[in-house]
């Protein structure tokens, strides 16, 4: 006889999703466990029905069906009531069905619902894991609802234990943590929408137009709850003083945002050449500029609100799903300006939420950042890559990325002083078409400010990072002269071309913990900056494209977690021509900045 399941819990949130979970003696013995939604409370019935509003096959090592909800039933006008059906199979022979009744209009509010999370009794996890485990979501479960609301639904959270990747999969409501969590935080803001991520619809339809805004809620509001704990002595057992969690491309945010970030698929080159962790960094500072326009607008939490607001519209149509238009409008509602320009207008100009496919050849510049004791080393990696019509920079079917025999002109000018430092056309390696997985060509150039010598540190690193192989071309190249800097990259084949800013050479090393602005389209002018949290104006002239701001509100020292930082807030910055008149006024909201307390402006 086949085992029967038994249902251990049911999570009916209908109408807006339901999961039930279900136990079942000797899973090796049966090939599949199946489940229905129909009408009919009859075992017998329904195996012999032709027409089920659901019918779905699970694997014999499955413990929960995956989430449904009342509108992808074809339910009769007035029904409130449908029936699930469990049973297993073997051989085509079916098993005993279990049945339980379930009201399709379970949830009437949304956001107003205490988080519980639950080990799996298979879970993978030693008693002194999840007690551990426990005692961390006590201390932050009235931080994570004070930054980001209650739980959206009425669910228990399983956890389960991975060595891979750490997710929370809302189709099961279940959160996978490693042994030592780095992303707990993060999964957590996820699971507090439970199956209402801005990312699907409450059926699970997900859509990729819309999951770049759901994980500036994940990025942003977890680093948010991060710093709340790291007030208190207790927060900091978990999360160590002297340690930043701020996004590390925040401070120059302004030389990174160009039209290449531009997709509908955030997870488009899988790693291969780091195009989606630089959208995951940038959508988080995107969250900090609008976390600090709408602290110094309202009192309260902006994805709170955000929530409030969200939840309140879907409980006003069930029929609502999560869209670009959405956001925006609530965005709009909630702040009717960011950085000086019209929410919308903001929104648009960041290239993150423009959600398209933009076909073609492209390429790339990725900027790391080393600021060593006596020295600024900047890494550049370049790529040239093709997006596909299904929006990936990898693969598309059986055509992949095929790029690797091509060669990259790149030119390195100093704009200050109209020095060429670099100008050459060099191939990408490795040149293995079709390429290894996810394997990108590249060429690297690293920058320093000191003297290339051959025991410098700047040759160890490379060494280390990128050479170990002797396969990635690398130039190792001494940048001291200081001043605003444009990289050009070139492939003559596909004639693409893309032009990017940097600050480089020795007045970044010299001037750690200060605020840097570039006016890449003016010699020469006046400036007059204000901060929104700090009295007086700061006024000079600027020569070069570049003005250094060497006191204020940058390098602060913040003896409760041991970094140095910025002053969060609004910087304005009014431009002048030479006789004084204000020529345009540029705004930024900042945050903590990098390492040092910096942060650069592109002013264009």
């Amino acid at each position: 006889m086949l085992p029967t399941p038994k249902i251990v819990e049911v999570q009916n949130n209908l109408p807006y999703s339901c999961i039930v979970r279900f136990e079942l003696k000797d899973p090796m013995s049966v090939d599949w466990v199946y489940y229905a939604v129909t009408s009919v409370m009859d075992g017998e019935a329904v195996l012999k029905l032709s027409k089920k509003y659901i019918f779905q096959a699970l694997g014999k090592h499955e413990r929960s069906t995956i989430s449904f909800a009342v509108d992808a039933l074809p339910l009769k006008e007035g029904e409130k009531e449908i029936v699930l059906s469990l049973w297993s199979m073997k051989d085509n022979k079916n098993g005993t069905v279990v049945q339980q009744k379930l009201k399709t209009n379970n949830v009437q509010k949304l956001g107003k619902y205490d988080t519980r999370f639950s080990f799996k009794k298979d879970s993978g996890f030693a008693p002194e894991q999840i007690a551990a485990y426990q005692e961390k979501f006590r201390f932050l479960l009235p931080l994570v609802e004070k930054v980001y609301g209650k739980s959206a639904l009425p669910a228990t959270i399983e956890i389960g234990r991975t060595q891979r990747i750490e997710l929370y999969v809302p189709s099961r409501n279940t959160l996978s943590l490693k042994d030592e969590t780095e992303n707990l935080v993060h999964e957590w803001i996820h699971a507090q929408r439970k199956q209402l991520l801005f990312a699907c619809d409450k059926n699970w339809c997900y859509d990729e137009n819309t999951e770049m805004m759901e994980e500036m809620f994940a990025m942003g509001a977890s680093v948010e709850v991060i710093h709340l704990a790291m007030q208190s002595e207790e927060g900091k057992v978990f999360f160590p003083p002297n340690k930043r969690h701020n996004s590390i491309l925040g401070w120059d945010y302004d030389f990174r945002i160009n039209k290449n970030l531009i997709t509908t698929n955030l997870q488009s080159s899988q790693g291969g050449m780091e195009l989606d962790l630089e959208r995951y960094q940038l959508v988080q500072v995107a969250y900090e500029k609008l976390n600090v326009a709408y602290q110094q607008a309202h009192q309260g939490y902006f994805s709170h609100t955000f929530n409030t607001v969200y939840y309140a519209l879907l409980e006003q149509d069930q029929n609502l799903r999560p869209t670009k238009e959405l956001f925006y409008q609530i965005i709009e509602q909630l702040l009717p300006k960011v950085e000086g320009l019209p929410a919308r207008k903001w929104l648009d100009q960041q290239e993150l939420f423009d959600c398209r496919i933009l076909k073609g050849v492209k390429t790339w510049m990725y900027a790391y950042n080393y600021f060593l004791h006596s020295e600024y080393i900047c890494n550049l990696k370049f790529y040239l890559y093709e997006t596909f019509e299904n929006g990936s920079e990898w693969a598309q079917g059986k055509k992949l990325h095929s790029l690797n025999k091509e060669k990259l002109q790149i030119k390195i000018t100093n704009l200050s002083s109209g020095t060429t430092h670099f100008n050459s056309t060099l191939p990408l390696t490795p040149s293995v078409n079709p390429p290894d997985y996810q394997n990108f060509s590249s060429v690297r150039i690293n920058l320093t400010t000191k003297e290339v010598l051959a025991d410098s540190y700047l040759i160890q690193l490379a060494k280390y990072n990128y050479d170990y192989d002797n396969r990635i071309q690398t130039i190792n190249l001494s940048i001291q002269e200081s001043g605003l800097y444009q990289i050009e990259i070139h492939n003559a084949t596909h004639n693409v071309t893309q032009k990017y800013y940097r600050i480089l050479g020795n007045t970044v090393q010299e001037n750690r913990g200060c605020l840097f602005i570039a006016f890449p389209h003016l010699k020469k002018g006046r400036v007059s900056i204000r901060h929104s949290r700090m009295e007086g104006v700061i006024e000079g002239a600027f020569d070069n494209y570049l003005y250094i701001v060497k006191a204020g509100f940058c390098g602060m020292t913040d003896e409760v977690r041991n970094i140095r930082h910025s002053l969060p807030g609004t910087v304005y910055i009014d431009l002048k021509d030479e006789a004084g008149r204000v020529l345009q006024q540029f705004v930024r909201n900042i945050d903590l900045g990098n390492q040092d307390g910096s942060y650069m402006f592109l002013c264009e």
